[in-house]
């Protein structure tokens, strides 16, 4: 596959502000729960939608009902990259979850995704030339009740037999903890990993492996620093319950590729899920790594030759 040159690569991830990262979070730290906090979602998606929009990306709201809710309406966000493929052409698909449990502000949970997805989407907006693929970025609704906004999506690119090339669900991506000790594990994962909470999990299906390759080379360029750890599962996680606890995961059940990046979540963070997940809790410099590998990656798989990792169901 061909890619842009790695001079418009780096310049491009060289205008990742982490001013803004930081601002996105002050932002939508708030409890941003669909059935305590309507009002909130509401505004959120209000401020999801205008940074998009000065990006100069249009915005879908793609609405759904949900019965739990007396079938109020929530909505997945999804602003597309101008200039690129057409609606049935191939996409790269970058997501982040707006909502929250009750009662967390959800900084790590998931406000660092959601920043990190608006800054990406920004960066990748000003490149100098157009996307040779569809490229999506959506903000999912209703991920904590069971990822009802992605698993709507999914089914209805899957209905279409829409193809896609990539899905990368971005989930808690800002926690870190240097001190031995700090990261734990799940019974029965097949890789060892640190034992500090200082790197980036990357969990893909066997549909993801090409893709997982290009994001490796993409954080290699972007963020030589970052630790990523990388796990290929063979059984699209379900012998491994806890890899399937995001938006990527309705992706996986209809055979796209796809992939989980996170900083582990409950398994380092000891604010997740609790009042107390705010922002001054967070790494910022972890998630501008993060972020400008993550610009690389759409930049390198989204903007060079089309022939390059897909599926279609």
């Amino acid at each position: 596959m061909t890619t842009p040159s790695i001079e418009m690569i780096q310049a491009q991830i060289e205008t990742v502000e982490p001013e803004r990262l930081r601002e996105h979070l002050a932002r939508l730290s708030v409890v941003r729960n669909q059935l305590l906090n309507p009002r909130a979602i509401r505004q959120v998606t209000a401020s999801i939608a205008d940074a998009f929009e000065r990006a100069g990306l249009p915005v879908h709201r793609e609405s759904f009902h949900w019965w739990a809710s007396g079938w109020r309406r929530h909505d997945n966000l999804i602003a597309t990259l101008p200039r690129g493929g057409a609606a049935d052409a191939e996409r790269v698909i970058i997501g982040a979850h707006y909502d929250t449990v009750p009662f967390s502000p959800g900084a790590d949970d998931n406000a660092s995704g959601v920043a990190a997805l608006l800054e990406v989407a920004r960066v990748c907006a000003a490149a100098p030339s157009p996307p040779t693929r569809r490229v999506e970025f959506i903000a999912f609704g209703m991920e904590e009740e069971g990822c009802v906004g992605s698993r709507r999506h999914a089914a209805r690119l899957a209905r279409r037999r829409a193809p896609v090339a990539a899905m990368v669900s971005l989930e808690c991506i800002g926690y870190t903890d240097r001190r031995p000790q700090s990261q734990r594990t799940v019974p029965g994962l097949p890789i060892a990993v640190p034992d500090r909470g200082t790197f980036v999990g990357v969990i893909g299906n066997p549909p993801a492996k090409s893709v997982m390759a290009v994001l490796e080379r993409a954080a290699r360029l972007a963020a030589p620093q970052l630790e990523t750890v990388m796990l290929l599962l063979k059984d699209d996680g379900r012998s491994l319950p806890a890899t399937r606890l995001s938006d990527h995961a309705p992706f996986w059940d209809h055979g796209y590729p796809a992939l989980l990046l996170t900083d582990t979540a409950f398994l380092r963070n000891p604010h997740y899920h609790q009042p107390h997940d705010r922002p001054e809790t967070l790494d910022l410099d972890f998630m501008t790594q993060i972020t400008r590998s993550m610009a690389a990656f759409v930049l390198m798989l989204a903007f060079g030759d089309s022939s390059g990792p897909g599926a279609q169901p």
